[in-house]
């Protein structure tokens, strides 16, 4: 007696999530990024939809079993890969200036694309169902030489090769027992220290803090631990006197020597206002 063994075949088991994954699944987690973070630069923001609308061609035609479907699917990935790959470098490169440790790890991304491209490269299922799945390595090539070109001039646009975090602005803020209103405007990723003019005793501080995009503030008791702060070292800052990411917040503690650092964490300019309350 013959044993017949079914053909593997069709759009169903890994093959159908990973369709829905580009179709659906990737272009839903890359728009909620987008909205929920408003300092998205215009030209990363371009970029994104690009990468939606090509993510969605490519589940769709998985789905539909298009012809060129799974090699569109290596491309993809590919040049994810190397996007990933890049994004890993600097953000061990610059992981104390440009990348808050523990929000966000490129590794994950870099897995999922060597995972995938694995995937297709082995799946029964996928030869099966679809006839042609060889890429044109001359035709990758070019993908990937405008993939690491555009990278490149992405993260220019994030300001990785400004130098760094700035330290030009260090002018003193008014003494904390007048009612003068302090503004000031910092460029991305850029950071201002401002001393106290009165170091002398221990007082109550109320301060309310505003801002057009998301900012860091920290009240520290002495320059010191500035200088900690701009070399990534430990430093101390004053209980409740501190607060990160928010556009707008209010300081109410006690401090008496040292002062405030106002960090611009995003990628596009930020006018911020510190207002005391009487």
């Amino acid at each position: 007696m013959v044993k017949i063994t079914k053909e593997i075949k069709g759009i169903e088991g890994w093959l159908y999530f990973i369709a829905l994954g580009f179709a659906v699944l990737t272009p839903i987690f890359i728009f909620f990024q987008l909205v929920s973070d408003p300092s998205t630069d215009f030209t990363i923001f371009i970029f994104n939809v690009v990468l939606i609308g090509f993510s969605i061609f490519v589940g769709v035609s998985i789905f539909r079993k298009k012809e060129g479907a799974i090699i569109w699917a290596k491309e993809f990935l590919t040049a994810y890969l190397v996007i990933s790959l890049i994004d890993l470098i600097f953000y061990f490169a610059f992981l104390d200036s440009f990348y808050e440790a523990g929000s966000y790890n490129p590794i994950r991304n870099v897995l999922f694309a060597i995972i995938w491209l694995l995937y297709f490269n082995q799946s029964e299922r996928v030869r099966n169902t679809f006839k042609n799945t060889k890429l044109n390595w001359k035709r990758m090539a070019i993908i990937l030489i405008l993939v690491i070109i555009s990278s490149v001039l992405l993260f220019f646009s994030y300001g990785f090769f400004n130098g760094g975090l700035d330290t030009t602005n260090q002018t003193p803020v008014v003494t904390f027992l007048t009612s003068t209103l302090v503004s000031g405007e910092l460029s991305p990723n850029y950071v201002e220290f401002r001393e106290f003019t009165d170091q002398i005793a221990t007082i109550e501080v109320k301060f309310e803090f505003s801002s057009n995009l998301p900012i860091n503030v920290y009240f520290v008791p002495s320059s010191e631990d500035w200088d900690k702060f701009m070399a990534s070292e430990q430093y101390n800052s004053y209980r409740g006197c501190s607060f990160e990411e928010k556009t707008f917040g209010v300081i109410d503690c006690n401090v008496s020597s040292g002062g405030i650092i106002i960090h611009n964490p995003n990628f596009e300019n930020v006018t911020y206002t510190i207002k005391p309350i009487k």
